[in-house]
């Protein structure tokens, strides 16, 4: 929410949402709608007067179109000089209009203190707000008069946060004026023991005359309010009043929410259904790349269709909340603030050191407290490990612009993104849904090739296997195809999917949808901020109907080939029981017995930067096996990936 006093026309200028306010004096609002901006105007009719929110007059006001608000007459609101009905009559029609854009609030409504409440937006929905315009007489016997007490009181028992423009009649010096009084005191007293913020900024006079200037209007926002103003400035137009122009800016917060489909949550039993209704139209017969691709196009559809139909979409928000904050917190906090405020007045900061150090031994307390508790609670090994990698993630290598093979700087999150492609996926074909391959216009001729390798690789029995390995909950790829919606409906999946394997590893292609990967580059552990490329890792989320093909042909190959043809023995990558850790073990045994046998170890390291992702396709064919393997040559040259930058993250 932004409010702004457009000196021109004595108006006050707000954003509330979408809607658009104006009335007489602050007494009178009446919306008038205006695409997606929206003002608030409270304005005086006077021409001799500024606005009820600049505090426009010196004196105690004889109408009620002014700061002062206007005269209560059995019970309605009546304008000087004019029928008793004029001022009403508006009113009456700016309620029937919208009654829920603000309300006036008549229980407040005095001689000297006008006020209206409105819904503002914020990150929790909406917030009530309280504007009120309050005349302080000079010549009474205390500062603080009956009508400030009312509104605190009011907005105190309600929780609710207001904003209040003042002529205060008052000196101190907190608001910039040039001396002290006893006014002044007693009404800085009163803002200090009940928890008010003195909006003011320097000490531009806004009462100016031939006599004097002084710093008279004051600007008083409630706590949490108050960090939302900004820019309080006095304007230099001529306002045709004794006092100035005063502006301010009120901002709002949006809603911070999304919407998200909760997997967790989804009617399977209606997914089933969706499923089967609409997988009638696949099946077709399968002859080339191009229906290939269309046939996968449609199960992917079908997939998520089902999921949307069977899975309600919620709107979440955003909390902001934070688990060690409690009650005491709150109070002692407000405590320090209070005597904050009186120690700029009094000089007494002893007191507001006290306190302050109170507030922070009492929250470096909660939070203690607070990760104690959550550690106790921790009871899987899921839960320990994410708290392990969020603690040993080192946070100073984000993902910015990154230095180039000349020497230069990406100037662009585009330029970082495709620098990062051509580093970690050299040779990677970028191509758009209308790109034809030659693997495009490949034709399966069924006369003269033998499916019966593709059968006995890929059967429903084996797809159903390799979908119920997968965690139920895993990031999807591009697609957002859960292994979950696979696996509920497998029985109605799997034998589509059999058969777009057993055609893909026929023609020797990948489908398109298959080959986008969603990529996210993550700095790597322990590396030094050196802003190139290689001090990123990339973790590629493909989609998971392709990786079950990938589990069902890995199988094959480690029953098949490998079994024929073992790896070496000191190979550790890829074999079951083996790992780095092995490796290391295997290592270190060897120096020890050279060691114990008073015999020198030598030990060489080399380290092939982009063995893998250098490594062709051809060199991978050549060193597999011995013996031919069937169309590995197709499978490998037939797939491209397709990454573009959108695709890419931190």
């Amino acid at each position: 929410m932004a409010i702004a006093l457009d000196p021109m026309s004595s108006e006050m200028v707000g954003k509330l949402g979408n809607k658009v306010f104006y009335g007489l004096s602050s007494a009178v609002l009446r919306p008038r709608h205006k695409g997606n901006r929206a003002k608030e105007v409270v304005e005086d009719e006077r021409p001799t007067t500024s606005a009820a929110c600049a505090q426009s007059s010196n004196q105690k006001p004889k109408t009620g179109l002014n700061s002062g608000g206007p005269p209560l007459r059995g019970g309605r609101i009546r304008a000087q000089g004019r029928k008793p009905s004029a001022l009403s009559g508006r009113l009456r029609k700016w309620e029937r209009k919208d009654p829920e854009a603000a309300e006036l609030l008549r229980e407040l409504i005095q001689r000297d203190l006008v006020a209206v409440q409105a819904e503002v937006p914020s990150t929790r929905g909406t917030r009530i707000i309280v504007f009120a315009s309050m005349y302080l007489p000079g010549d009474a016997e205390e500062a603080v008069s009956l009508e400030l007490q009312q509104l605190t009181e009011y907005c105190r028992i309600r929780n609710l946060q207001w904003v209040m423009c003042c002529d205060a009649n008052a000196h101190h010096t907190v608001w910039g004026s040039t001396d002290i009084n006893t006014r002044g005191e007693s009404l800085f007293d009163y803002i200090t023991t009940n928890n008010l913020m003195v909006v003011n900024k320097g000490n531009e006079p806004t009462f100016v005359n031939a006599i004097r200037e002084e710093v008279l209007d004051l600007t008083l926002a409630s706590t949490f309010i108050s960090n939302n103003i900004s820019n309080w400035r006095v304007l230099e137009e001529n306002s045709l009043s004794d006092h100035k122009y005063i502006r301010f800016d009120l901002e709002g917060e949006v809603e911070d929410t999304f919407e998200i489909r909760n997997v967790r949550k989804t009617n399977w039993s209606l997914y089933n259904f969706y499923l089967e209704q609409n997988i009638s139209c696949l099946g077709n017969r399968i002859t080339n790349c191009q229906e290939l691709n269309l046939e996968v196009n449609k199960l992917e559809n079908i997939i998520t269709g089902a999921f949307e139909n069977s899975c309600e979409l919620i709107k979440k928000k955003r909390s902001r909340n934070v688990p060690w904050w409690n009650r005491e917190l709150d109070i002692l906090r407000k405590k320090a603030r209070q005597l904050l405020n009186r120690a700029k007045s009094n000089g007494d900061w002893a007191s507001y050191k006290c306190a302050l150090t109170a507030y922070n031994r009492e929250l470096r307390k909660s939070k203690r407290e607070s990760w104690r508790r959550h550690c106790e609670e921790i009871e899987t090994l899921p839960a320990a490990a994410r708290l392990q990698k969020s603690l040993n993630k080192d946070h100073s290598n984000s993902l910015s612009t990154l230095k180039k093979a000349d020497g230069s700087f990406t100037v662009s999150l585009e330029e970082t993104g495709q620098l990062l492609l051509d580093t970690h996926f050299p040779g990677c074909a970028m191509y758009t849904e209308t790109t034809e391959t030659i693997e495009d216009t490949r034709f399966l001729l069924v006369t003269r090739r033998d499916l019966s390798l593709a059968r006995k690789i890929f059967t429903v029995n084996k797809t159903k296997w390799a979908i119920s390995t997968f965690s139920p909950f895993k990031s999807p790829g591009i697609d957002n195809i859960q292994p979950c919606l696979l696996q509920k409906g497998v029985d109605i999946l799997a034998p589509i999917l059999t058969n777009l394997f057993r055609i893909s590893l026929e023609l020797g292609v990948i489908p398109k949808h298959w080959t986008k990967a969603r990529v996210a580059f993550i700095p790597k552990a322990g590396k030094k901020a050196d802003h190139t490329p290689k001090a990123f890792r990339p973790i590629s989320l493909t989609s998971f109907l392709l990786k079950t093909m990938e589990k069902i042909l890995d199988q094959y190959i480690r029953e098949v080939y490998i079994k024929a043809s073992p790896l070496h023995i000191e190979q550790y990558a890829y074999q079951s029981g083996k790992s780095t850790d092995t490796a290391i073990h295997s290592l270190t045994s060897k120096i020890e017995k050279a060691l114990d046998g008073k015999e020198i170890a030598l030990c060489t390291s080399v380290d092939i930067t982009g063995a893998f992702d250098n490594a062709t396709f051809r060199s991978i064919e050549a060193g597999m096996f011995v013996q031919p393997s069937h169309n590995v040559d197709g499978c490998c040259r037939g797939e491209h990936f397709q990454i573009s930058p959108e695709f890419v993250g931190e």
